[in-house]
């Protein structure tokens, strides 16, 4: 089955992790864009990407 997975939270990641190591075939992954986090404003990644 061909799967395209939607999550940004750290609770997608242990599902992302067990789709990828299923026999589906994860086609794209789709998160939220990088943002500014904390007081220096710095880029941060999803803990999805």
């Amino acid at each position: 089955m061909c799967i395209v997975f939607i999550g940004a939270g750290a609770i997608g990641v242990p599902t992302l992790q067990a789709l990828l190591k299923s026999e589906h075939h994860v086609v794209a992954v789709v998160t939220q864009a990088d943002k500014p986090a904390g007081r220096a404003q710095l880029i941060e990644p999803t803990p999805v990407s």
